[in-house]
């Protein structure tokens, strides 16, 4: 199996695994969430000591540009984030400034840290080229599931989860 498909199942089951928190589900399918995401957790873990690397090469530049959303950026009621808006047809006047700003402070943080931006461009496109070049070294055996075990609401996601293997 290619490493980027471990990073996909990995996404994949967490995603479905914080719905089953949510919606609830049986014991037998949450311990399956668990079992698979800890088969596949060594591989992860050494992907992710990677990525934290890699983002080290932008530091500088990842906190002047998550400070300055901060002090800026718009609060999202629903998710209590702060954001820029996206350029759309029908932004306020307000948006349209604030998305101006953002352009401005944006330029100039590419400018400041275009070393550090493109050392770390280079660094991603080679950890991406190793995720789907790479096999990896396990040899996966994901823990299977029944489709009775199976909650309702999974939709999609079942379907997905029947295509890897993950139900009998």
């Amino acid at each position: 199996m290619k490493k980027f498909k471990f990073v996909e199942i990995f996404l994949r089951l967490n995603i479905i695994k914080s719905n089953a928190d949510q919606k609830g589900c049986s014991i037998k399918f949450r311990y399956a969430l668990n079992k698979n995401l800890a088969i596949i957790n060594p591989e992860i873990k050494l992907l992710q000591e990677i990525e934290e690397e890699n983002n080290k090469l932008i530091k500088e530049y990842t906190e002047e540009r998550n400070s300055f959303i901060l002090e800026k950026g718009k609060l999202d009621a629903a998710s209590g984030q702060k954001f820029i808006p996206m350029e759309t047809p029908n932004l306020s006047e307000e948006d349209k400034a604030l998305l101006e700003e953002w352009k401005v402070k944006h330029t100039e943080l590419e400018e400041k840290y275009k070393e550090q931006l493109d050392k770390f461009k280079q660094a991603n496109e080679e950890y991406q080229a190793m995720l789907k070049e790479t096999d990896s070294d396990s040899d996966v055996k994901f823990y299977k599931i029944t489709l009775e075990h199976c909650p309702d609401w999974l939709g999609n996601d079942l379907d997905y989860l029947m295509e890897e293997g993950f139900i009998d």
